[in-house]
């Protein structure tokens, strides 16, 4: 459902930079778009806030359909990773079934054994409750382990790297981010408290700091599918 969704915007966004492309003002553009858009969307609340600041809006539309349009190829990726451990957990379940089934057609007699032998019914038992354990913890592991990045703490960046293009001043577009309910993390005030001993220009910062937490958290979820 949330790739559907993801696809959705990033058809809305297209269609707004092409009203833009052929005359329409961005502005405008904009704000027709923010009816298309679902509410916990972070799209809506990126041109909400730009729209509210002044900021440019085109290249805004611009970044976040370069941001979807990627969210979308690494969720292709993640998928086909997933994909393997789901097969994985098929054939433990069927392997023993089907094995024995094999064994049965080539005349081994394998099914003979373990239906009407005491001991071949024993081992059919606890086989059976092996096999069900292993594809129970197979289940398990899928369902802990996360099929898509979690990019919601690259979020901030993005929304104040957005406010500074502005021309606010840096607390101006802090306490903006508080009346939209954006709330900043500690690693980000710490690095607005460093950049303020060190002067450094803050943006291109931000944008470097958005594309190290998004690759760290595709990595992670990387990570756990190959393990």
């Amino acid at each position: 459902m949330k790739g559907a969704s993801e696809l959705d915007e990033i058809g809305s966004l297209q269609s707004a930079l092409q009203q833009v492309l052929v005359g329409t003002d961005s502005r405008v553009a904009a704000q027709q778009l923010l009816n298309q858009l679902p509410a916990n969307s972070f799209t809506l609340l990126r041109l909400q806030v730009c729209l509210k600041l002044g900021v440019p809006v085109q290249p805004v539309l611009e970044a976040q359909l370069s941001l979807l349009r990627d969210q979308a190829r690494t969720r292709r990726e993640l998928d086909r990773l997933y994909s393997t451990p789901k097969v994985t957990a098929r054939l433990i379940l069927w392997l023993p079934i089907a094995g024995a089934a094999f064994g049965q057609l080539l005349g081994l007699g394998p099914l003979s054994f373990l239906l009407f032998n005491p001991i071949g019914l024993l081992i059919l038992l606890l086989g059976l409750a092996l096999n069900l354990v292993g594809w129970r913890w197979s289940q398990a592991i899928l369902r802990g382990t996360p099929s898509e990045p979690d990019l919601s703490n690259t979020q901030e960046y993005l929304l104040l790297a957005d406010s500074l293009r502005a021309g606010l001043t840096l607390r101006a577009c802090i306490d903006n981010l508080h009346a939209s309910e954006v709330e900043l993390s500690v690693g980000l005030l710490g690095l607005l408290k460093h950049q303020r001993n060190q002067g450094f220009p803050l943006i291109p910062v931000l944008e470097s700091q958005v594309a190290r937490l998004s690759e760290s958290a595709k990595d992670h979820v990387r990570d756990q599918l190959e393990a």
